[in-house]
C-alpha cells in the first residue's frame, strides 16, 4: 500500500521531535563555504584528512556518526571530522549544496525533492530504516490501533510524513484515517503539552522521542512501530536516512569519500553487535542527555537500524514514497553503489 504524498519536505524531522535535548559532546565546526575544501591537518604524530560533515544534534538517527568518532573508526581511516549541527532537514541539504559541508546526513523527505530538482548529490550508507511509531499515553487506556476510530492524532504539520504515517497505520488495522482527527502540534515539547493536558489522544513519534519524553515523566504506549514488524510494508522497506556527498566532491576527493564511508560501515557493524550494548547504551545517553535506562531502551529499538547499501528496489519504493514518482530519483545516477 502506497502513502500519498502530501508535502515534499518533512519540516525538521527528527532533529525537530530531538529539539529539547541537550547536544552532544561532538566537536562543532561552523565553517564558511570559503573554507569548506577539504585541506590536510595534524592531529597528534600522524597527518589526518579534514573533512566537514553535517549532522543532526541529540538524535538517534546520526548513531554511526557518535560511535565512529568515539571508537576511533574515523581516525584509523586517516579523517579528522569535524562536525557542523544543523536544526533542519533542508538546512543539511543546503549545507552541502552551498559547500558548508562536504558530507552530511540527509532525511529522505528533504534530499530526494532536492535530487529530483537536480541538485548534485550523491548518496550513499548507511542507511537508517524507518523509525517512527504511533504511541499513546500508557495510562489513556488506548491498547490498539483500533481503539483509535474518533481520537485526536497529534502530528508534526498536516501533510507532515508523520501525518502520512499514521494514516497508513490506520488503514493497515482497518480504520478510515477520515475518521480521526489530525491535530498540528508541531515539535517535541508541544507534542509533550498537548499529551499532558489531553489535548490529543495519540501521536507520533520516532524512538529518540519517545526516550525523550519518558526523561520527562511521560511514559508512552507503542500501538505500532515501523521498527517493530508492526507497521506492514513501510517497516521492511522504508528508509528515514542515508548520508550523502555531491558528485563534485566525491570527484575531487575520491579517497575522502571512501575512507569516510568505510569507517562508517565498519560503525554500522560495530552497531548491529548486541555485546557492544554497554558501551553503546552509554553514548547514546550521552548524547541525548538521558538515563542509562531510557538508552538502552534505545539501543534495543534502533541498533539494527542501519545497513550499508540499498538496492535499487527499496530506493525506487522510497522515492515513489516521497515524491509520488518512482523513476524521478534515478539508482543509477544518485547512490553511490560502493566506498
Amino acid at each position: 500500500m502506497n502513502i500519498v504524498r502530501r508535502s515534499a519536505i518533512w519540516g525538521l524531522g527528527l532533529a525537530a521531535l530531538a529539539a529539547p535535548l541537550a547536544a552532544c559532546g561532538s566537536s562543532t565546526t561552523h565553517a564558511s563555504a570559503s573554507n569548506a575544501a577539504a585541506t590536510q591537518g595534524s592531529l597528534g604524530s600522524g597527518a589526518l584528512t579534514k573533512v566537514t560533515v553535517g549532522d543532526f544534534p541529540t538524535s538517534a538517527l546520526t548513531l554511526p556518526y557518535v560511535i565512529a568518532q568515539d571508537q576511533g573508526f574515523f581516525k584509523a581511516a586517516g579523517l579528522d571530522v569535524q562536525t557542523v549541527m544543523a536544526n533542519s532537514g533542508p538546512t543539511l541539504v543546503s549545507g552541502l549544496i552551498g559547500g558548508t559541508t562536504q558530507i552530511a546526513v540527509q532525511v529522505t523527505s528533504n534530499a530526494f525533492p532536492a535530487m529530483q530538482q537536480g541538485e548534485p548529490l550523491v548518496a550513499m550508507g548507511p542507511y537508517g530504516r524507518l523509525d517512527m511509531a504511533v504511541v499513546t499515553p500508557s495510562n489513556s487506556g488506548i491498547t490498539t490501533v483500533a481503539a483509535l476510530q474518533g481520537k485526536k492524532i497529534g502530528v508534526t504539520a498536516r501533510g507532515a510524513l508523520t501525518e502520512n504515517f499514521a494514516r497508513y497505520v490506520l488503514t493497515l488495522n482497518g480504520i478510515n484515517p477520515n475518521n480521526v482527527t489530525f491535530i498540528p502540534v508541531g515539535s517535541l515539547v508541544t507534542q509533550e503539552a498537548a499529551l499532558r493536558n489531553h489535548a490529543i489522544d495519540a501521536s507520533v513519534f520516532s524512538s529518540d522521542a519517545i526516550a525523550a519524553t519518558a526523561a520527562q515523566g511521560i511514559h508512552l504506549r507503542t500501538l505500532a512501530s515501523s521498527l517493530n514488524g508492526t507497521a506492514g510494508q513501510l517497516g521492511t522497506v522504508g528508509l528515514q536516512s542515508f548520508w550523502a556527498t555531491t558528485v563534485g566532491y566525491r570527484g575531487s576527493h575520491p579517497s575522502v569519500v571512501k575512507d569516510f564511508c568505510s569507517a562508517m560501515s565498519q560503525s554500522a557493524t560495530w552497531l548491529a553487535d548486541n555485546a557492544n550494548r554497554t558501551t553503546g547504551v552509554q553514548d547514546i545517553a550521552s548524547l541525548m542527555n538521558i538515563p542509562t535506562s531510557i538508552a538502552g531502551e534505545v539501543w534495543d529499538s534502533v541498533h539494527t537500524a542501519w545497513e550499508t547499501s540499498v538496492t535499487q528496489a527499496r530506493w525506487a519504493a522510497n522515492v515513489k514514497l516521497v515524491t509520488g514518482n518512482a523513476n524521478s530519483v534515478a539508482y543509477q545516477k544518485f547512490v553511490s553503489t560502493g566506498c
